[in-house]
């Protein structure tokens, strides 16, 4: 399973997936296609009501950093190929 980035994983169990949302969110508008990082006051708050440790913070930030920047400079699959898989659901 492809884990999303700004996600992190509840608990190992085998045949169980969970995740716990770690509220940041990458949103690209389809009107003009910029992008914005957003929720980081939710994040920021929830960091410290439930304790989230250093290093999953840092790799949230991090993956959303990440997503940004692919999601605005044509990076495939985000700036053609995905209108394959929006097609389907469409």
């Amino acid at each position: 399973m492809a884990q999303h980035p700004t996600r992190t994983p509840l608990d190992d169990q085998p045949g169980v997936e969970q995740e716990v949302d770690l509220d940041l969110d990458v949103l690209r508008f389809r009107e003009d296609r910029s992008v914005l990082i957003v929720d980081q006051d939710e994040f920021a708050e929830h960091q410290i009501r439930y304790a989230y440790p250093p290093d999953i913070v840092a790799a949230a930030e991090k993956a959303a950093a990440w997503l940004h920047g692919v999601l605005g400079d044509g990076t495939e699959p985000f700036a053609t190929e995905y209108r394959t898989w929006l097609a389907m659901v469409s």
